[in-house]
């Protein structure tokens, strides 16, 4: 029996019920003294302080409340404040009716916004004028609005240190081409750093196939032979490491042939169609 009410759809009761948790929520937006007990947290700050987690509680309502898609952006501007209201009217008229796209840009915003934080805070400078007092207050404030202590774990905390850390130690162009994508957590950064070695790498090594072929056409106009297997051992072993998944000793017995006949043309069309 319990089970079958699982399965069926929400009531109209249900559905009224989120209904009106929402339009509560909203006025709580409008008026912060009026609270909703749901969202008891420090009167300065706002539910877009994690803008991640409050997209997300939005989605799981309007999934509940069965709204259509094209109404969710409607149904959230009356939320949005803030950074995130700046987001939405940055973006093109057009833009503003998707609300992947809105998602999107209120998210990139708000990963700019943290950033900015971070760089305060590891920037900032100490003036003799305000004295330490200022100083450590000012440190406490940036390093609060960076990493929002009071709704991040101790983990999530540890997370961001290491990822900043990381990105830190990257080769610069690595790091330029992580920081773009703005990962969120240390395994999209590995991830994406990995991606840029495994890229430059395939780059790197058309460039040397290439560079064989038209050093192996230039040898062969100036009467050369390739009798001479140890000249050739670099670019060989470099294709046979491209093509692990080839049957290698198939490969090993077809370029001993080659090397042997002397043949050239046979050789240079192998490297180039197999």
């Amino acid at each position: 029996m319990v089970q079958e009410q699982i399965k069926q759809e929400p009531s109209e009761g249900s559905l009224q019920q989120w209904e009106a948790q929402w339009q509560k929520f909203l006025k709580s937006v409008e008026s912060p003294c009026s609270g909703w007990q749901i969202l008891q947290v420090p009167r300065e700050t706002t539910p877009w302080d994690d803008s991640k987690a409050f997209l997300v509680s939005f989605e799981q309502v309007a999934e509940a409340c069965q709204w259509p898609k094209e109404e969710w952006v409607a149904r959230l501007l009356p939320a949005l404040s803030g950074e995130a209201e700046q987001a939405f009217t940055r973006l093109e008229a057009q833009e503003r009716e998707d609300y992947g796209k809105v998602k999107a840009a209120i998210l990139q915003s708000d990963a700019i916004s943290r950033e900015n934080q971070r760089q305060h805070f590891r920037h900032f400078c100490y003036q003799e004028a305000e004295g330490p007092r200022w100083a450590y207050s000012r440190l406490q404030e940036c390093c609060h609005r960076w990493l929002k202590i009071e709704r991040h774990s101790k983990e999530q905390i540890m997370e961001l240190l290491i990822l900043e850390q990381f990105l830190a130690i990257l080769p610069l162009e690595i790091q330029s081409w992580v920081s773009k994508s703005t990962p969120e957590t240390c395994s999209q950064a590995v991830a994406l750093a990995e991606d840029y070695l495994l890229k430059h790498k395939k780059v790197e090594t058309q460039g040397k196939q290439v560079a064989f072929s038209e050093e192996a056409a230039s040898f062969c106009e100036e009467g050369g032979t390739i009798s001479d297997t140890e000249q050739w051992r670099p670019y060989i072993e470099t294709k046979q490491e491209d093509d692990r998944c080839a049957d290698l000793l198939g490969a090993t017995k077809q370029f001993v042939v080659l090397l042997q006949q002397n043949d050239m043309a046979a050789f240079l069309e192998y490297l180039v169609y197999k």
